[in-house]
């Protein structure tokens, strides 16, 4: 192999015995995989290319020397050059092996992209270890930017099953289907102006994107979340165990699809096909399996909020029509939840899986091994019809706006925020996934649950997020890698843990409220692990954005996921960010609401409408200001109550605390603090206040002490209550602070 610079332009002057090896190595890999190319054209639609490829195992350089065209030359670093891959790839291709700390190696690669040929590389780092993206190098966007080229992704689908693949806990097979696929060039977009390392990181960041942004396309979409997980057992295998939780007995693949035909069969004999049917359980590995019993016969489970009041509960069921909710005696009994079971059975017939799983006897499980054993074909004749944008399942919102609303996601929606996930996460299926969060919130059933579920990793389910105490001990029992949690309860194990407990933990992911820099503080200095911080919507499947590895800027919800296109609308009277509006493949089917039963409201066009008021900066980060709801006009001045609430955070930094505005005669608006600080004094909060440079505008004159600040079910402050207690109070509300 020559090295870039000793000789002229790539050239390829095989010998009759090379030109032999790479027929026969072409023909193996077709014989034993069905190696084809796909998009070969895309290769030469832009005059300039760089060609980069995602690193899968250590066959890529063979694949690609035994199929690419002969305008391709591989690009190969002098440290791999003699590894045997690299050997027999130069043997049967167009190989070039490059010293990348030398300039005059980027100037020559420069110079043969401008000739027209196509410069294939491999901008990772090292081959995936996970299935997802490892660190993006910068060099091929510089040579592709000093060329004025363009990139074209390459992948393999396939490759990771491979022997030689480093990727952990993916069933390895000889013989697999392999695509090399070309995705659509594209641009390095770059803004104006910019030069030397702040221009190379740019590129090296959209680089970066068009990779992901292939990741995210090469992601197949099965035409069921059931199908999906039948997908996930021909790669991982069907005996990974997947799911734990409290009563400790883990279960497999195998175990979840003969569980949800068995238990599906007896559930579908008192439903119809398409029924929306109400799942009123805790998260346990038995709400999974019904989920999955719901979808494989073609229902639509709708996830019922237990932590929600009984009027609130009645609304949801009335909303769907639900006809029949599922739900387990022993829950209701340890909750002490019957007051909810009485309101929704005035709505809708309850049924109990305890008897449901009592009436299941040999010749029903025998069916289910059957049906198991032949899955493929028992879903294509219990659910013929079915398609990627079906309904999946409805989520009820908390009703912060009035009664609660349906909010329908299909199954596209759940796999494609899944796949935006794993596109920008390091997760792979050797990762153990704690979830204390709700499944009937869109948090803790996507990110906590589906999504590592698609992507083989094993999920341990917990009851309630509430147990500070037990849940760190428990994360450490189970070695749990990651964690999805809210600011709250990342706060409550924090304080609660051991500073061994959370020592296999390496992504701890935080949604639904803002962190607070004594959480971040308090992971990086007793267990130095990093907050991971992102912003969703229900109504988004739900996550839009998050910080990772790869980019992170705390005290923001990271950069906007692949595919996801937004605009930002300004809002009179504020003056930074504006009102974000979404589209994308995660965005909801629509509304099922109240006042229509039944009737699913689909979305006027593509666009959602957030509420919630952002700011972005040059990078990509977005910050959340606040929800348009929660902005209060105080004297003809716009105030963000997030922002108020934070300020007084960092005044009180030990209580918890809530800003809502009430009405008020002369200003229009006033603030009210309901806080859990021990001793609330007004003088010394605007004394405190002041002397950070706040304006007088952000001090409440008002406060009204708790013992708790009221959440919802998902950790989030509840501020419906919070508004209900400011207001009956119905303390006068002043210009100057009282005693």
């Amino acid at each position: 192999m020559a090295a870039a610079g000793e000789h002229g332009a790539a050239r390829a002057p095989k010998s009759g015995m090379d030109r032999a090896v790479r027929a026969w190595v072409r023909a193996r890999y077709r014989r034993r995989h069905g190696c084809e190319f796909e998009g070969i054209d895309l290769l030469n639609e832009p005059a300039h290319a760089v060609v980069c490829c995602a690193s899968m195992s250590v066959d890529d350089f063979v694949i690609l020397a035994a199929f690419l065209p002969d305008n391709c030359v591989i690009i190969v670093p002098k440290e791999r050059a003699a590894t045997k891959a690299a050997l027999l790839a130069a043997r049967i291709g167009r190989v070039e092996v490059v010293d990348l700390d030398d300039a005059g190696s980027l100037r020559r690669l420069v110079r043969l992209v401008q000739s027209g040929v196509r410069v294939v590389t491999f901008p990772e780092a090292r081959s995936s270890r996970t299935g997802g993206l490892d660190k993006i190098l910068g060099w091929p966007a510089t040579v592709a930017d000093m060329a004025e080229a363009q990139i074209v992704p390459l992948r393999i689908d396939g490759a990771e099953y491979l022997p030689g693949s480093d990727i952990a806990g993916f069933a390895r097979r000889r013989r697999v289907t392999l695509t090399l696929r070309a995705h659509q060039a594209r641009a390095l977009p770059l803004a104006a102006g910019l030069r030397g390392a702040a221009r190379r990181e740019a590129l090296a960041t959209a680089l970066y994107d068009i990779m992901r942004d292939a990741a995210f396309d090469a992601r197949p979409v099965a035409a069921s979340l059931f199908q999906a997980v039948l997908d996930v057992a021909d790669r991982v295998g069907g005996d990974k165990i997947v799911l734990e939780d409290h009563d400790r007995a883990p279960i497999s693949l195998k175990r979840l699809i003969l569980g949800a035909f068995v238990l599906g069969e007896k559930i579908a004999r008192i439903t119809d096909p398409g029924e929306r049917v109400g799942v009123f359980l805790p998260n346990s590995v038995g709400g999974v399996v019904v989920f999955f019993a719901l979808i494989a016969h073609g229902r639509v489970p709708a996830m019922l909020n237990f932590s929600a009041g009984a009027t609130a509960l009645k609304a949801a069921v009335e909303t769907g029509p639900l006809r029949i909710v599922l739900s387990s005696r022993k829950f209701v009994e340890i909750g002490k939840l019957e007051p909810l079971i009485e309101a929704m059975a005035s709505a809708a017939e309850i049924r109990w899986l305890d008897d449901i799983r009592g009436d299941i006897g040999l010749v029903d499980k025998l069916r289910g091994l059957f049906r198991a054993h032949f899955a493929r074909a028992t879903v294509a004749r219990l659910t013929p019809e079915a398609k990627a944008d079906d309904a999946g399942v409805v989520l009820f919102t908390s009703g912060s706006e009035g009664v609660p609303k349906g909010v329908v996601l299909s199954h596209a929606n759940i796999q494609a925020n899944a796949a935006q996930i794993l596109a920008v996460a390091d997760f792979g299926p050797d990762n153990v996934v704690f979830n204390p969060l709700p499944i009937f919130h869109s948090f803790g059933l996507t990110a906590g649950t589906l999504m590592p579920l698609l992507a083989g990793m094993k999920v341990v389910m917990y009851p309630s997020p509430l147990h500070y105490k037990q849940i760190p001990g428990l994360i450490h029992e189970v070695g749990a890698t990651i964690l999805f949690a809210t600011d709250t309860f990342l706060s409550g194990y924090g304080r609660n843990s051991h500073v061994y407990d959370f020592r296999t933990i390496h992504s701890v992911v935080s949604g639904g409220e803002k962190v607070k820099p004594e959480t971040r503080a308090l992971w990086s200095d007793k267990h130095g692990v990093r907050i991971f911080e992102g912003y969703g919507a229900t109504e988004c499947a739900p996550v839009l954005s998050c910080n990772t590895p790869m980019h992170q800027k705390p005290g923001t919800v990271g950069r906007m996921f692949p595919r996801v296109e937004y605009r930002i609308e300004p809002v009179p009277g504020i003056e930074r960010g504006g009102r974000l509006v979404v589209a994308g493949p995660n965005v909801m089917l629509g509304y099922l609401r109240h006042e229509h039963p039944g009737v699913l409201q689909r979305q006027h066009d593509r666009w959602y409408d957030t509420g919630d008021i952002v700011d972005m900066d040059s990078d990509g980060f977005v910050t959340i200001l606040g929800r348009a709801k929660r902005f209060a006009k105080l004297g003809g001045e716009m105030v963000s109550l997030v922002a108020v609430e934070s300020q007084v955070m960092q005044i009180w930094p030990d209580g918890a605390h809530a800003v809502v505005a009430v009405p008020d005669a002369k200003k229009g608006e006033a603030l009210v603090l309901v806080t859990t600080e021990a001793n609330p004094d007004v003088r010394q909060l605007l004394a405190g206040g002041r002397a950070r440079g706040m304006p007088e505008l952000m001090l409440p004159r008002t406060i009204i002490r708790v013992d708790e600040i009221p959440l919802l079910g998902s950790g989030k402050t509840d501020y419906v209550s919070v508004q209900k207690i400011a207001l009956a109070k119905s303390v006068q509300v002043s210009d100057e602070p009282t005693d």
